[in-house]
């Protein structure tokens, strides 16, 4: 879903995109919390997956607002 995300964020921006990653996270994890089979668990677990695009957009949001300088060397 990654690539999906990128291009929502691009459209609406990048803390509306986290803000959704915050909430989606919050919500799969209530819903991971209270399942009652393993249907439920994993439905939960992929509402998870669907709604979570922190990973690369945090990336992006930080690169953004550091400067070079401030950047850390990726080895």
């Amino acid at each position: 879903m990654a690539p999906q995300w990128a291009r929502i964020s691009d459209r609406i921006g990048r803390k509306p995109t986290l803000l959704i990653g915050s909430v989606g996270a919050m919500i799969s994890a209530t819903l991971f919390g209270f399942s009652n089979s393993l249907p439920m668990a994993i439905a939960a677990r992929t509402c998870a997956g669907l709604l979570n695009p922190n990973l690369g957009v945090v990336r992006t949001f930080v690169g953004e607002l550091v400067t070079k300088d401030q950047q850390g060397i990726m080895a």
